[in-house]
């Protein structure tokens, strides 16, 4: 590729810290309506900030509270639970089927 194995390496982190943060979004998609406290409609913006994270145990804890695990959801937060764990997907085919603009 032209590039040296430590700049390999931090292109592989930023690109792992990303798809982490698309997990984060796709799972909390939707979530945000009508009828959450201020506090409940606060959390995602603290589950996406750029400078962390989420815990997939606190996201999933999360859409319980607020009535939206559905399987749909279980399934995404088990995929990313998954790809923090191992660093790849877990369903590559449900992976690439999503729109992730």
């Amino acid at each position: 590729m032209g590039i040296d194995e430590q700049e390999q390496e931090q292109l592989l982190r930023e690109w792992h810290w990303f798809v982490k943060h698309q997990y984060i979004n796709l799972i909390l998609k939707g979530c945000f309506r009508e009828g959450l406290t201020p506090q409940q409609a606060h959390k995602p913006s603290e589950f996406t900030n750029w400078n962390q994270v989420a815990d997939p145990d606190e996201l999933e804890s999360y859409l319980s509270e607020i009535g939206f695990l559905s399987e749909v959801k279980k399934q995404l937060v088990q995929d990313y639970r998954y790809y923090l764990k191992i660093g790849k997907h877990r369903r590559p085919e449900v992976w690439k089927s999503f729109d992730l603009r």
